[in-house]
């Protein structure tokens, strides 16, 4: 009976210690821009980053990583290239997809190989603003496969961070220099003719 006992205890620990170690993998999204001020018109990068991964560490190396991301196409134009980042290690195994609304990657190293080793950008895209307001780039789908499970074909998902982003209203159009001339002449017109209907006063 106790031996019985002991076992399940080091079940449950090398479960729970398995389960740990795939809840530490996290994919996130950042821009190098400053997303809280976005501006109307203008491109900006989205990186789509991958964290967890203990260099040194085989076991922990990814042979998999698939994630897409999803936003408001009416605020973010959907994306012109979805490219490999830095630790994507071969980007013939690399698979980028532009949807009208986010972006689709995949990186499976069974294909050519080697394994994801390094943490950081998996994967970038580009969007365009197009009007003011404020979203959230979030996931709607992860899954990773780790080497130690390699045999077994295990997936699981990483923990995600989303990316809340703001777009300033319009400032007020600029008068074009035409424009502003007409104004002006316009107003030093008005103006004389005050003085003038002052004088004949």
């Amino acid at each position: 009976m106790p031996s019985r006992f002991v076992a399940v205890i080091v079940g449950m620990v090398l479960l729970l210690g398995s389960s740990t170690a795939k809840a530490a993998y996290v994919l996130s999204v950042s821009s190098a821009s400053d997303v809280q001020h976005l501006q109307v018109g203008q491109t900006v990068i989205f990186d789509v980053n991958i964290s967890g991964i203990n260099p040194g560490d085989p076991p922990s190396y990814l042979f998999y990583l698939a994630a897409t991301v999803q936003y408001d196409n009416t605020l973010l134009s959907g994306p012109t290239a979805v490219l490999p980042g830095s630790a994507v290690p071969n980007p013939l195994d690399f698979t980028g997809t532009p949807l009208p609304d986010g972006a689709d990657a995949s990186y499976d190293s069974s294909l050519l190989g080697p394994d994801m080793s390094t943490n950081g950008v998996f994967f970038t895209f580009d969007a365009t603003v197009l009007q003011p307001g404020d979203g959230t780039i979030i996931f709607t789908a992860a899954s990773a496969s780790r080497e130690a499970d390699r045999e077994s074909g295990t997936q699981f998902t990483p923990d995600t961070v989303a990316l809340d982003f703001h777009i300033d209203a319009s400032s007020g159009a600029v008068p074009a220099p035409g424009a502003l001339v007409l104004v002006l002449t316009g107003a030093g017109t008005l103006g004389t003719g005050w003085m003038v209907r002052r004088r004949k006063e």
